[in-house]
């Protein structure tokens, strides 16, 4: 599968993450409303990051998102209480301490880390080499790569994706990080490639922004308290990371041009 051409910063459509409201936000610095402004004088002039997303999306993520807790909650139950940093010093990529913290969540507050407005697993959307390589000489799917929780889960997310690269909007971008060369790729995608897809997709699944010094510590911390501001101040974090990603090949593209002209 050939990769189509896209402008940076574009999806297909013509649609700039860094022209949207998102987008103009991080670039300009404007701030952005908190629990503690909405409704209020103050946050009348501001908007809801969800607002971007219809209801389906965003019912689809926190699905996604809930059942991608379970996974990384099972994962860390299996390795028992004798496992520290040093011998497992990550669990999709989430250090230890923070996933032995999933673990411990409960219902309530699992749902609550699971209505982030953005994708809290990673399965390399923003890799454009990756998918390409994947889908182009995908591996064989086997029997029993099909089977277990985590590989269903995957398969589920990897729909997920694929309906959303199919909009041709900011949708896939905003919820999973998908860049616009990622997106062309998927947007072209054939349902019967879905199965091998999931199956590279396994490989590289991660938490999202795993290695933040302060995305994961925030979220957990303001679900285990119940504490509404701290929760919309930490998915506010993760909007800005969102949009600082989407933001990135713009800017170093500008970069790029900025020194052939002073060259």
């Amino acid at each position: 599968m050939e990769m189509q051409r896209q402008e940076d910063g574009a999806v297909p459509g013509g649609t700039s993450l860094g022209g949207t409201r998102l987008g103009r936000a991080v670039r300009d610095g404007a701030d952005w409303p908190t629990a503690a402004t909405q409704g209020s004088a103050a946050g009348a002039g501001t908007w809801q990051a969800a607002s971007l997303l219809d209801d389906s999306v965003a019912q689809a993520l926190v699905e996604a998102n809930a059942g991608f807790i379970e996974r990384l909650a099972a994962r860390v139950g299996t390795l028992g209480e004798g496992a520290d940093e040093r011998t497992q010093p990550a669990v999709f990529g989430l250090p230890l301490d923070g996933g032995r913290r999933v673990l411990r969540l409960l219902g309530p507050e699992r749902h609550r880390l699971a209505g982030a407005h953005f994708a809290l697993f990673d399965l390399r959307f923003g890799d454009a080499l990756f998918w390409s390589t994947a889908l182009r000489s995908p591996p064989v799917v086997a029997e029993s790569r099909v089977t277990g929780d985590t590989t269903r889960w995957v398969r589920e997310a990897v729909v997920l994706a694929w309906h959303l690269a199919q909009r041709g909007d900011l949708a896939a971008a905003l919820t999973l990080g998908m860049t616009p060369a990622v997106q062309s790729l998927w947007s072209t995608m054939r349902l019967g490639a879905l199965d091998a897809a999931a199956v590279a997709a396994e490989g590289v699944l991660q938490a999202r922004w795993a290695g933040h010094p302060r995305l994961w510590p925030q979220l957990l911390g303001a679900v285990e308290r119940n504490d509404p501001a701290a929760l919309a101040a930490a998915r506010h974090l993760g909007w800005q990371l969102l949009a600082t990603d989407g933001l990135r090949p713009a800017m170093v593209r500008r970069r790029g041009l900025r020194a052939d002209i002073r060259g």
